[in-house]
């Protein structure tokens, strides 16, 4: 993290992106395009002439320049790139305040929340997405990551057919598809070893999944 300044950025919601642990392997989601800004506070000058005055967002790395309503999303998505989710969440509230129905900055939130490590709240988060925007096919990706890498394969399946059903040319929900099959096939083949332990056929099965799932 740069020192001496804050920093956010942002992910478009045709093209989400996110890793999620699942028995070893990721699920995976498109890395988003970035571009660059920052939440800075109420501008000295202005609240004293405007006791009403909001705050306003400025390029971080261009400080003398404020950013437009529409260059929000790349501020956050710049912010998420370097890591600083806290500061990335901060200039989504502040954006959303000026734009409450941007579809970009909500999905923007699921994305800072599961990058910065609360999937609990990320997975709330985009649950509440998806029952406001059903028809968006990355938001059900992303979640099947979340649930996936808690061994919810059943719950991750579901969510990556959903994504597939609304986008059939989604190549990566494919790809996380194949993944949740093979983690229930080993989950097979260990159940099998249970009950069978030594058969080398099952390990050496098992063991290539695990190959596969790297």
């Amino acid at each position: 993290m740069r020192q001496g300044r804050s920093a956010l950025f942002f992910f478009y919601s045709q093209a989400p992106f996110f890793a999620g642990v699942l028995n070893g392997f990721c699920l995976k989601v498109n890395n988003l395009r970035s571009a660059g800004f920052l939440l800075a506070a109420a501008l000295a000058a202005t609240m004293a002439f405007s006791p009403a005055a909001q705050a306003v967002i400025i390029d971080p790395d261009e400080p003398s320049k404020m950013v437009s309503p529409y260059q929000y999303p790349n501020l956050v998505d710049k912010l998420i790139h370097r890591g600083e989710y806290k500061d990335a969440l901060a200039v989504i509230e502040e954006a959303l305040q000026k734009n409450p129905v941007s579809v970009q900055l909500r999905f923007q939130r699921c994305v800072a929340y599961e990058r910065m490590g609360d999937k609990a709240h990320a997975a709330k988060l985009y649950e509440d997405f998806i029952e406001r925007y059903p028809e968006i096919p990355e938001p059900y990706n992303n979640l099947a990551s979340i649930y996936a890498a808690q061994g919810k394969l059943d719950r991750a399946q579901q969510l990556v057919e959903r994504a597939l059903a609304l986008r059939p040319t989604f190549a990566l929900a494919y790809s996380n598809l194949g993944q949740i099959y093979l983690a229930k096939a080993k989950n097979a083949f260990e159940s099998s070893l249970s009950n069978a332990p030594g058969s080398r056929s099952v390990q050496s099965k098992i063991k290539a999944i695990d190959e596969l799932l790297k």
